[in-house]
């Protein structure tokens, strides 16, 4: 995904089709990149559970998610432009005064980036523009705004 998205010339607010990057079994492939992110976001939860910092999310359900090969419901992707940074943002989290969690992560290679999110379910009103969505093949770029969200 990553070769074809840093092969085309993205656009913010422009709408891309999952299944001219996967041609055959778009969804389980976009389940996979769904995946591959949870796998590092699980790994950023632990990392910060070891070091002593009181993280409010059940990695538990993360682990469920990877072994039955399945979306967590409560983690999304968003896809947009980068300014040509590799790397990673650090984990940030928060709760709202309604007690919902919301917590995220930035993915950054060459000219994309890939906004990784946890937002409780029933706390935080649903986004269009986030993966996975009500249509499995069309994906939104955003700009560097990645996240705006306001409680249910």
């Amino acid at each position: 995904m990553s070769d074809e998205l840093r092969r085309w010339e993205l656009a913010i607010g422009r709408w891309v089709r999952a299944n001219g990057i996967f041609r055959y079994d778009t969804r389980l492939q976009m389940i996979n990149v769904h995946l591959f992110f949870l796998k590092l976001f699980g790994c950023m939860l632990c990392e910060f559970k070891a070091n002593g910092y009181d993280v409010p999310i059940d990695i538990a359900l993360f682990s469920q998610a990877i072994m039955t090969s399945r979306p967590h419901p409560e983690v999304h992707l968003q896809f947009g432009k980068c300014d040509g940074t590799v790397g990673r943002s650090n984990l940030e989290c928060f709760e709202s005064d309604q007690g919902g969690v919301l917590a995220y992560w930035i993915y950054q290679l060459d000219n994309i980036a890939v906004g990784v999110l946890f937002a409780q379910a029933g706390k935080w009103k649903h986004r269009p523009d986030l993966w996975p969505t009500v249509s499995d093949k069309l994906q939104t770029l955003a700009d560097s705004s990645f996240y705006a969200f306001a409680p249910c």
